[in-house]
């Protein structure tokens, strides 16, 4: 488990978008559904996909 996970937040890891991500880049990279993704962090779809280099997102843990 994360660091974070142990600290109450449920199984995610916490990371930084990368300059230049968007939301599909980080669900490719971390190898995560897009909807899940979208889900640990309230985002809705009609949001879209952009999300500022530097912000942290919450990457759910998927069971294999």
């Amino acid at each position: 488990r994360d660091y974070y996970a142990s600290r109450g937040l449920g199984d995610v890891y916490k990371r930084q978008v990368q300059e230049g991500e968007d939301l599909v880049g980080v669900a490719l990279r971390w190898g995560v559904p897009l909807p899940a993704l979208r889900a640990a962090n309230g985002i809705d779809e009609s949001a879209g996909n952009a999300v500022a280099a530097g912000t942290t997102l919450k990457i759910p843990v998927i069971a294999e």
